[in-house]
């Protein structure tokens, strides 16, 4: 299978999204917003939106923290693009 982000994919985001329980609004810069509890993801796509709430949901609130593993597989990846 292969998925590439295009105009097929706009729609089944945002519906997996109102999914998960979040409001959706676009302001108007035409930035999306979803919106569920305590918790704003802002993004210029619904793929790029679904994708922050996907990572905060596998991630949780310290997402930005790169585990030990992590930081071996960005140290391996250098080395093979030098």
């Amino acid at each position: 299978m292969k998925l590439t982000v295009a105009g097929n994919t706009l729609f089944p985001c945002l519906f997996v999204i109102k999914q998960k329980g979040y409001t959706l609004t676009i302001d108007d810069g035409l930035m999306l917003h979803a919106d569920k509890d305590d918790k704003s993801f802002i993004a210029s796509s619904s793929e790029e939106l679904l994708g922050l709430i996907t990572m905060f949901e596998s991630r949780g609130e310290d997402w930005a923290k790169w585990s030990a593993e992590e930081e071996v597989m960005y140290e391996m990846k250098k080395l093979y693009s030098e």
